[in-house]
């Protein structure tokens, strides 16, 4: 379970520098103005919220006091 963990923490700090290296340098204008820009933060934004309902239920499991 330990490597399950640490690679979904992985997944989740991979999304989060995505997003972070592709709207580094934007003005939010600039953002709101590329489809495929808004459309790609959307997908990572999802990813990393799906991820971390899986984190809670695998550490819920794990560490079922911290509830």
């Amino acid at each position: 379970m330990e490597r399950k963990l640490c690679n979904r923490i992985k997944y989740l700090i991979q999304h989060i520098e995505l997003i972070q290296n592709d709207l580094k340098s934007l003005s939010f204008e600039d953002f709101e103005h590329s489809s495929l820009l808004t459309r790609a933060t959307s997908f990572s934004l999802m990813q990393i919220g799906e991820t971390l309902i899986k984190l809670e239920d695998e550490l819920s499991i794990k560490y079922p006091d911290l509830r």
